[in-house]
Order: C-alpha cells, then sequence, then structure tokens
C-alpha cells in the first residue's frame, strides 16, 4: 500500500487497514465451507502499519459455531506486527446468495 493509502504520516490508514482485513477473512471463509457475510470486525491497531512496504497477512479459522465462522488475523510489516483482527462472518443459504446476485438483474 503507498502514498494513496496514506493516513498517519508515511502510515496507512486505519481503513484501509480494516478494509483489507475484512476481504482477506471474506476470503479466508471458504475454508469454513459456508460461506456469508461480515457480522463483526474487530481491529487492534498495534503499531502504525508503514506504507510502501511489503505486508504479510496470516488467518485462522478460530471456530465454527453453527452459522457463525469464527477468524482471526494478523498483518505483519517485516518481522513487526501492525494489526490483528478478529472477525465473525455469518454464513447465508447458496438461496440467500442467489437472491442477491440476481436482485439488480431482473427485468420487470
Amino acid at each position: 500500500m503507498d502514498w494513496q493509502y496514506e493516513g498517519p504520516p508515511n502510515s496507512v490508514h486505519g481503513g484501509f487497514v480494516a478494509a483489507l482485513f475484512d476481504q482477506f477473512l471474506g476470503v479466508a471463509q471458504k475454508m469454513t465451507k459456508q460461506p456469508g457475510f461480515t457480522g463483526t470486525l474487530n481491529i487492534r491497531y498495534l503499531v502504525p502499519t508503514p506504507i510502501d512496504t511489503d505486508l504479510r497477512l496470516e488467518g485462522w479459522v478460530e471456530k465454527i459455531d453453527g452459522r457463525k465462522n469464527f477468524l482471526v488475523s494478523e498483518m505483519w510489516a517485516g518481522d513487526t506486527l501492525t494489526a490483528r483482527c478478529e472477525g465473525i462472518f455469518i454464513s447465508a443459504s447458496m438461496e440467500a446468495l442467489k437472491k442477491l446476485r440476481n436482485r439488480y438483474h431482473q427485468v420487470d
């Protein structure tokens, strides 16, 4: 993430850090075999995430409780842990996903 993502000087804006976690964990929830939607994201900003630096995200499924998928992710800049995220994702039925997909493609 380079200068267009800057918030504090030489650091990634926290909103972009949150968006990156949301996207990363949204894809990672495929591991649960229960696709769905973001319920909550709880982000801890530990130190400023530097701009124009390679970032590494690691993630894992903490647990599954019915339709709720609990996932965790960490963001690293080199050897420095910059942020940590815990997310709850709510699975949706294939029927609900199809309805959403077709919502704006229906002809009246």
